[in-house]
């Protein structure tokens, strides 16, 4: 699962070619990419040229009240991003029990623990990013771990009550 906006810094393309190659690893894989943008177009022709067009699905952009029925679905939320000033996205795909797997950015270093509840990759390597993804798929017992530790820390951290209350000590 892909939410966001199809611009250069957030890298959607860069997705679509990963998916490429994992699509024929996992032949009931599909990916499913949220929004619009400056590169939407860019990247749906990019899916017509790597034959992909019955394996990625645009969705466009989806109101809030659509998108926890994705989180709850998907198998693993991918960001591979530039730059995130917080990531929104990475804690409401945390919050429904969606692994993450994101770029290092200032958003992502602030709400992932590397390796503990989501991924963190320095680079934006297509090997690495294969590798990960292919790892967490085939590997139950950390996609669990992940899955759990991601929906208790967001739950137990990052809840407006919980962030009220911890300004409210301060």
């Amino acid at each position: 699962l892909y939410c966001g906006i199809f611009e250069e810094r957030r890298n959607p393309d860069f997705l679509i070619e990963i998916f490429e190659k994992i699509a024929h690893i996992f032949p009931n894989l599909y990916l499913v990419m949220v929004g619009d943008g400056p590169l939407l177009n860019k990247c749906k022709n990019l899916a017509v040229q790597l034959k992909l067009t019955e394996k990625i699905i645009f969705t466009g952009k989806l109101s809030q009240s659509k998108l926890p029925t994705l989180y709850k679905k998907a198998h693993l939320f991918l960001l591979p991003s530039e730059y995130e000033i917080y990531g929104m996205v990475i804690l409401e795909s945390m919050y429904w029990g969606t692994p993450v797997i994101s770029s290092v950015t200032a958003g992502a270093c602030e709400i992932i623990d590397d390796g503990v509840d989501g991924i963190l990759l320095k680079e934006f390597d297509s090997n690495r990013w294969i590798t990960t993804i292919t790892r967490l798929l085939l590997d139950q017992e950390e996609y669990q771990r992940l899955k759990i530790n991601a929906e208790k820390k967001v739950k137990e951290r990052f809840l407006w009550d919980k962030i009220a209350k911890c300004y409210a000590n301060i």
